[in-house]
C-alpha cells in the first residue's frame, strides 16, 4: 500500500503504478569490476597457513548486490538500500524510486533513491536457493541491482516484473 505522503508527491500525471518491500541480502558486490574466482583462498606461509575472505564467500553464497562502475546506477540503488535495509520499490509511470518503509512524518517525503523510468530498461525474478523473490533490475548505464522481494514466495517480486514488462 503507497502511503497517502508518497502519492501526493507523484508529478501532475504520475500514476503509481507497482509497490513492494524489499531488503539487501547479499554480502558481495561487483560494483568497480566484476568478482575474481580464486579471490576466496589464500595459502601463505607467513600467515600461518589458509586466510579466507569472508565477504567472497558469502557474495559467491548468496549472490552479488550489484554490479558496474563507481558511480553507476545500480551502486546508488544499492548503497541506498543497504543503508536502509528494508526500503519500498516504487514503480510510477515516470520513476522508480526507493523509499523508507515504516513509521515516519507524514507529512514530509523522503525518497531515498529516484530514477527516471527510461533508465530502468528490464526487471526480472532472479531465484536462488531461499530467494525465490529475488528481483533483478537492469539499467540503461549497463549497470544492474538485486533486491529481496520474498524469500520462499515470490509472488510479490513476479507481481512487480509483471506489472513492469505490461507498462512498458
Amino acid at each position: 500500500m503507497i502511503p497517502p505522503s508518497i502519492r501526493a508527491s507523484l508529478a501532475q500525471g504520475e500514476t503509481a503504478l507497482a509497490d513492494v518491500q524489499v531488503t539487501t541480502f547479499a554480502q558481495g558486490s561487483a560494483i568497480g569490476g566484476k568478482p575474481r574466482p580464486g579471490v576466496g583462498m589464500d595459502w601463505s606461509p607467513l600467515v600461518g597457513g589458509l586466510t579466507v575472505n569472508d565477504r567472497w564467500f558469502g557474495g559467491a553464497l548468496a549472490g552479488y548486490s550489484a554490479g558496474g562502475e563507481h558511480g553507476s546506477i545500480a551502486a546508488g540503488f544499492a548503497r541506498v538500500l543497504e543503508d536502509l535495509g528494508h526500503a519500498r520499490l516504487l514503480l510510477t509511470t515516470h520513476r522508480v524510486a526507493l523509499y523508507p518503509s515504516g513509521q515516519w512524518d507524514s507529512t514530509r517525503v523522503l525518497l531515498a533513491f529516484s530514477i527516471d523510468r527510461r533508465a530502468l530498461t528490464e526487471v526480472g525474478v532472479a531465484p536462488r536457493l531461499f530467494q525465490h523473490g529475488r528481483l533483478r533490475l537492469q539499467f540503461a548505464d549497463g549497470s544492474w541491482a538485486m533486491a529481496m522481494a520474498g524469500v520462499l514466495l515470490p509472488i510479490a517480486a513476479r507481481r512487480f516484473a509483471r506489472i513492469y514488462r505490461e507498462s512498458r
